[in-house]
């Protein structure tokens, strides 16, 4: 992909970065349904920009790295688009917005996006003097009132465009005709161009918009969520991240939101943020059975091993509805379907299953190997989400698997088994292999059912659970329980720890009374 014009970037370094004016055109206000829609405040004289403290932070660099929208930055040699777009905003007066509204199936190219970046007086007024002597740019077309240009290339024959407009202080750039024109042709009130309403006239995304912070130097993030889930889910599946996660996110009901919106600001602390997700039919997968604890019980049951963890408290009266076949299943992928699986062997699943699960559902980041559950079978390091799903003592744990066993391994003639029994030479662990899309391994630790990507990462799990050190258990959890207090929380349904590239995150999850369910993160500094 060619970088953005070297010269563009160098001729608004060189102006002064100082403004509090506020823009008149608002991508919110103007494109109807972007996929993502990134919109940053210019912060308060002084204070630090939440916008810049996201593009340093290592760890959002190594989850866009993992997902592959962070192309190598040796391949052009002069930074890679996420650079350029972040050196963009940077040199703005701190108010930005940034719109995807398509995303390219090739790895390297760019979204169809449009940008707004609020400029200051003297950047606005030299970039209109080069916009008229046509040094950085040619005229491409008239969108209403306002003149398009687009920057010169060596290559006349490349359709690699980036338009550029300039409307007052307001710079737009973008590489997708028809988005570009929705921002210039349209309007707050009606035009012939106004099909469908814009973002900010969404009920739905409006009441959501407005209860996270847009305070001076914040960042909101918005997210069309149920049309980004299936583009999420097939990106998995070319990622380095193991199909075998899947399951997970759907049993935390992530993959069931219609939107969600994020607000990010810069607290005392560090980065402070709140998720809003928004489901249709209120919380669902393993949040629909969760219950409310004080956070300091939460945090004395968080997984501290590896590279995180998450727990989540249920309410053991609502596993019955959970376990339910469905779009609310807790893991409707996996296997051929728990409950069904029972019933065709004459296991009662209510009778004889429920009664022994009870306590808190935990999630564990183990770093790793890739498994062959990834499109390639690729060897290289990434993040593995294990769960664990708790049985009452060890007993039941074992007769409870040994039950799993025959179900899906078949202790009767079957032509099509859905999983197949695998014994660990060294240790002698049995576990499950899935044969069923998108696969994984289920086996016992201690005293609770695990589903995994594969062996392995039982086997690592057994091994971390069986050595971690106290001293270092107890200061993951006063950190969490430390941060998380600051956060002014007294109960939540789950907390959770994330450590990537050598940054903490601490966050703990809410059910709103109307639905929502609100994930309250920080990120120490």
């Amino acid at each position: 992909m060619r970088p953005l014009s070297t010269a563009l970037l160098a001729l608004l370094l060189a102006s002064t970065v100082v403004s509090t004016a506020t823009a008149q055109l608002r991508l919110v206000n103007r494109l109807s349904a972007p996929l993502l829609l990134v919109s940053g405040e210019a912060p308060r004289a002084g204070e630090r920009s939440a916008a810049r403290l996201l593009a340093d932070d290592p760890s959002v660099r190594a989850l866009l790295d993992s997902f592959g929208i962070r192309p190598d930055a040796a391949r052009s040699g002069q930074g890679t688009p996420i650079d350029q777009l972040r050196t963009l905003i940077e040199m703005s007066s701190g108010e930005f917005e940034l719109a995807i509204c398509e995303i390219f199936s090739a790895e390297d190219a760019l979204p169809g996006m449009v940008c707004r970046l609020g400029l200051t007086e003297a950047q606005a007024a030299a970039l209109r003097g080069a916009l008229e002597r046509g040094t950085l740019t040619r005229p491409l077309r008239l969108l209403g009132k306002n003149q398009t240009h687009v920057m010169r290339s060596a290559d006349p024959d490349s359709e690699e465009l980036f338009e550029v407009a300039l409307v007052g202080r307001d710079l737009l750039i973008g590489n997708q005709a028809a988005s570009f024109a929705e921002v210039l042709l349209s309007s707050n009130t009606t035009s012939s161009v106004d099909v469908h309403p814009p973002m900010a006239a969404d009920p739905g995304f409006r009441s959501l918009y407005q209860r996270v912070s847009a305070e001076p130097g914040s960042v909101v993030v918005s997210l069309s969520w149920d049309r980004l889930a299936d583009d999420l889910e097939m990106r998995l599946a070319r990622s380095k991240v193991d199909r075998a996660h899947l399951p997970i996110l759907h049993a935390l009901g992530v993959m069931c939101a219609e939107r969600v919106v994020i607000g990010v600001e810069s607290g005392p602390a560090g980065l402070e943020a709140t998720v809003l997700l928004d489901q249709p039919d209120g919380p669902c997968g393993v949040f629909r059975a969760a219950q409310e604890e004080p956070i300091r019980k939460l945090v004395d049951k968080l997984p501290t091993t590896g590279s995180g963890g998450m727990v989540v408290a249920i309410d053991d009266a609502k596993l019955p509805a959970v376990a339910k076949p469905g779009a609310d299943s807790p893991s409707p992928r996996i296997g051929i379907g728990i409950r069904g699986g029972f019933a065709a062997f004459g296991v009662g699943f209510d009778r004889s299953v429920l009664p022994k699960l009870g306590g808190a559902v935990s999630m564990h980041l183990l770093p790793g190997a890739a498994s062959a559950n990834t499109e390639a079978g690729s060897n290289e390091e990434c993040l593995r989400a294990v769960m664990s799903v708790p049985v009452r003592n060890r007993r039941d744990a074992n007769a409870l698997f040994g039950s799993l066993t025959s179900c899906l391994a078949g202790t009767v003639d079957r032509s099509s088994p859905a999983a197949e029994l695998v014994v660990d030479e060294v240790t002698e662990r049995q576990t499950l292999r899935l044969r069923e899309r998108p696969g994984g391994s289920i086996g016992v630790v201690d005293s609770a059912i695990v589903y995994a990507p594969d062996a392995a990462a039982i086997e690592q799990l057994a091994a971390l659970e069986s050595s971690k050190s106290r001293k270092r258990t107890r200061g993951i959890r006063q950190r969490a329980q430390k941060h998380l207090k600051a956060q002014n929380l007294d109960r939540a349904v789950g907390v959770f720890r994330i450590a990537v590239q050598d940054v903490e995150h601490f966050g703990a999850v809410c059910l709103e009374d109307d639905g929502l369910i609100r994930i309250q993160v920080v990120t120490p500094s």
